[in-house]
């Protein structure tokens, strides 16, 4: 077994893995948006946007990814974001509710953005 003898963190008893509270999710998006750092070509403003989309949504990387405006359904009752099957990991589509707050910023952002072109 290639991981046997490794520390891996589900085994990390001094360290457990857990959700984080509201108070941290702020503090954490708050000093993302604040960031002067380029990471994988976004600054703080865009990573904080895409941490927060991650956080509502639950999708992976890759999903986040391939993202374009087209796939925020932000004026319907429920706004949602929507993946083709091509476009998940499990290969069937995938649809998430977004709470309003989240809706809201996301008609912000993307207004201007090129309508075929990757959100991040």
């Amino acid at each position: 077994d290639p991981l046997a003898g490794m520390d891996l963190p589900s085994q990390d008893t001094q360290n457990p893995r857990r959700p984080l509270t509201t108070d941290e999710l702020a503090r954490l998006l708050e000093v993302v948006e604040n960031s002067q750092e380029d990471y994988r070509g976004l600054y703080g403003p865009d990573r904080a946007v895409l941490s927060l989309v991650a956080v509502a949504t639950g999708f992976r990387a890759g999903e986040l990814a391939v993202l374009t405006p087209a796939h925020f359904h932000l004026d319907e009752d429920v706004p949602v974001v929507r993946l083709g099957k091509k476009d998940t990991k499990n290969k069937r589509p995938a649809e998430q509710p977004l709470p309003p707050a989240v809706a809201n910023r996301m008609r912000t952002y993307l207004n201007g953005k090129p309508a075929g072109k990757p959100v991040w």
